[in-house]
């Protein structure tokens, strides 16, 4: 299997996180090999990089919602959505600030700004499941259960 831009690596002999960072950093102002000769980091003198002038002709845009991202949401969207017995909610994922996946959850200032990572619900839910905000439920899914605390949102 290749990696960044046809760097081979190892299938059945995984790569070490060394090598792992020699593959990403190859192209660096300071070689991979230099780095490590200094335990603890060292500051090295490097040329300055600049971002370049942004192209006029699209400068300041983005695009939100590609063609080809639009005519997939139609279709989603358009889909007959059949939730089997007893299931009666739809888990989807969320992003959290300052939350990266799992990265940053142990840092005291994360976790004080996010205790737990709280299960999001409208208001007229949680008030049909007969519970408030904060309570603590037991969510199943066909493949196991998770205990989490509800969070009131209103554009769920």
């Amino acid at each position: 299997m290749t990696i960044d831009h046809g760097v081979e690596l190892d299938m059945i002999a995984p790569p070490s996180t060394d090598q792992l960072f020699a593959v990403i950093g190859r192209h660096g102002q300071v070689p991979f090999d230099e780095i490590r000769r200094h335990e603890g980091g060292r500051v090295y003198a490097v040329e300055r990089q600049f971002v370049e002038e942004a192209d006029p002709a699209s400068a300041g845009r983005l695009e939100l919602m590609p063609v080809d991202v639009h005519t997939e949401l139609c279709v989603v969207a358009n889909e007959k959505h059949d939730l089997p017995p007893p299931f009666t909610h739809r888990l989807c994922g969320r992003r959290m600030r300052d939350v990266q996946n799992s990265m940053y959850r142990h840092l005291p200032v994360i976790r004080r700004r996010h205790p737990h990572n709280p299960a999001f619900l409208h208001p007229d839910d949680i008030a049909a499941l007969g519970v408030s905000d904060g309570a603590r439920v037991r969510i199943r899914s066909a493949h196991g259960s998770i205990t989490a605390a509800l969070k009131s949102d209103d554009t769920v």
